[in-house]
Parts: C-alpha cells; structure tokens; sequence
C-alpha cells in the first residue's frame, strides 16, 4: 500500500513538474505576443506619422506643381504672341512651344500621380488603422 502511495505521488510531482513549464512556456509566449502587438503598434504609430507627413509633403508638391503649370500655361500664352510677332523665329519658338507643351504635360502627369500617390496613401491609413484595430482586441493578461 505504501508503494501505491509512492507511485501516486511521484505521478502527482511529475504532473506538477510538467504543470509549471507548461505554465512558463504559456507565460514565455504571452510575454513575447505582448513584445510582438507592442512593436506592431509603434510600427503602426510610426508608420501613421510618416504617412501623415507623406500626405503633407504631397499636398506641399501638389500646390507647387499647381503653380508651375498656371506658370507653363503663362509662358505658352507668351510664347505664341512671341511666335506671331517675330515670324522669323518660327522654327525656334515652335520648338520651344513644343517643350514647354512636353513639360506641362508631364506636370499634368506628376500631378494625376501625385493624386493616385495620395489615394493610396489613404488606403494604406486604412488598412493600418485597421490593423491597429485587430491588434488592440488582443488581451494580454
């Protein structure tokens, strides 16, 4: 009966044994899910800021490319009066007034991608902010 008793209470040790590093892993892995969900917030708080600033620096470039194309549009405007004056130069000034059509275009284009540029600059906000979302429903205890 007492060797009963032993092999009862050497099984109760080892579930014991075996109870505390389950339970160290367990507290091993909340600890690092914690350290990992901490990071992805500061990643994401980062990544807002940045994104904030990007969004900034676009609408910056935006009213700068704004105001080049009025002044591209300006200088087309000077050019062809210049092209009616001074016939002579015609070969010149059309060559120049084609540049300038070029660039203005190409502002057009920088502009229109600077746009698609913010439109997916509010969806990656989004997405993180969604993001954000999931990680805060995690709880660790």
């Amino acid at each position: 009966m007492e060797r009963g008793f032993a092999v009862v209470a050497d099984e109760v040790r080892s579930l014991a044994i075996r109870t505390q590093e389950s339970t160290r892993m367990i507290q091993e892995s909340i600890g690092l899910l914690s350290t990992i969900a901490q990071n992805s917030v500061q990643v994401m708080n980062e990544g807002m800021a940045k994104g904030e600033e990007t969004t900034k620096l676009t609408g910056l470039a935006n009213e700068s490319l704004q105001e080049v194309s009025s002044e591209i549009t300006h200088l087309t405007e000077l050019n062809q009066q210049t092209v009616a004056a001074i016939r002579m130069q015609e070969g010149v000034t059309s060559d120049v007034t084609s540049n300038i059509t070029t660039l203005k275009e190409l502002c057009v284009t920088a502009e229109n991608d600077i746009v698609e540029s913010n439109r997916l600059i509010d969806e990656l906000l989004a997405k993180q902010v969604e993001l954000g979302d999931k990680v805060s429903q995690f709880k660790v205890s």
